[in-house]
């Protein structure tokens, strides 16, 4: 009724509960707060050390059997002369070498104790891999520092093969041929102070040119070898090769007018012969030397050398000297003197 007095309102209902702080949202507004940057003596910027990665060895996968066994008693023997193996290591990477001589004394000793001890270089596994050693708990025998140094080391031994064998093998061909040319030709005698007849100083001339110029393009004129050459300055070794490559070449050049005067003297031996037959087969022989040098002459690896002059006008006389002794194809003749 109008009278009566007006009911109140029912009371709003509670709040809801704040959310637990794992669902609360993150105001954007208010990041959080910074980590605290540690001070003092033992904390300067300090951070978590990354775990040390190990490089990829591939050792050598030996069958059980005799050859594990053996290869058992290289690790025993490589465990007692540890020291031994490192100071080799060190010797090759900061042994100072003045000469050549020093740097193939060096590379001598080293491989033969390194192969001695069945590390040999050039071997079916590198250094580094062969050194790669376990024993049973998984400790290395060689550390990775230490197999590194192996790695280095055999890569700076490689490099001092090249030179050593380089060395070796142009000085073995510049003496042989250099006891070739001492010998000259003797046009009277048919032979040499050597005592080799003239049809072998000429065919030795012309095997020393063809072997020898084609060994110094191998060295100095191949792709290969020129990356090697550069690793043999990165490496700063001492050697002479350049020096040895020009006296091969100056070698070479006078290879060939000792080939000419031969040739010379074969042909004025063939025209003393009295039986045509004799002096047709000489003759023959003569020219297949001749084409066979003139061949030389154009090759490819004959460019780094100056023909001398003398030895084109040797051979064209040659050529013209020898053309009338040549077979002819004719019939059979009834002269004497053909028999």
């Amino acid at each position: 009724t109008l009278g009566q007095a007006a009911t109140p309102p029912p009371p709003p209902p509670p709040k809801p509960p704040p959310p637990p702080a794992s669902l609360a949202p993150v105001s954007e507004e208010e990041p959080p707060p910074p980590r605290k940057q540690r001070s003092g003596r033992l904390y300067v910027d300090a951070r978590a050390p990354e775990m040390q990665r190990k490089k990829a060895r591939t050792p050598k996968t030996v069958q059980k059997g005799l050859e594990a066994a053996f290869r058992k008693r290289q690790n025993t023997k490589l465990r007692e002369v540890k020291p031994r193996v490192m100071d080799l290591f060190e010797r090759v990477l900061k042994e100072q070498l003045d000469s050549r001589e020093q740097l193939s004394a060096l590379f001598q000793e080293v491989s033969e104790q390194m192969s001695s001890l069945g590390v040999p270089l050039g071997g079916s596994e590198d250094w580094a891999d062969r050194l790669f050693i376990e024993d049973k708990r998984g400790a290395l025998l060689f550390s990775e520092e230490e197999l590194d140094l192996a790695e280095e080391a055999q890569k700076r031994m490689e490099v001092m093969y090249n030179v050593d064998s380089w060395t070796k093998q142009l000085s073995a061909r510049i003496l042989s041929g250099g006891t070739l040319l001492a010998g000259g030709v003797d046009a009277r005698r048919n032979s040499s102070q050597s005592g080799l007849t003239v049809e072998a100083i000429l065919e030795g001339a012309c095997k020393r040119l063809e072997d020898d110029m084609r060994y110094h393009a191998s060295v100095f004129a191949d792709a290969s070898s020129a990356r090697i050459f550069t690793q043999i300055e990165e490496h700063g070794l001492p050697n002479d090769l350049a020096q040895l490559g020009e006296t091969l070449t100056g070698q070479c050049a006078s290879m060939l007018p000792l080939a000419a005067s031969a040739l010379q003297a074969l042909a004025a031996s063939c025209a003393q012969l009295k039986l045509k037959a004799m002096r047709a087969a000489a003759a023959q022989k003569i020219k297949t030397s001749l084409e066979r040098l003139r061949h030389l002459l154009v090759a490819p690896q004959l460019k780094p050398i100056n023909v001398p002059a003398r030895v084109t006008t040797i051979l064209n006389e040659v050529a013209a000297a020898v053309e009338p002794m040549l077979p002819k194809d004719t019939a059979d003749s009834d002269d004497d003197e053909y028999y």
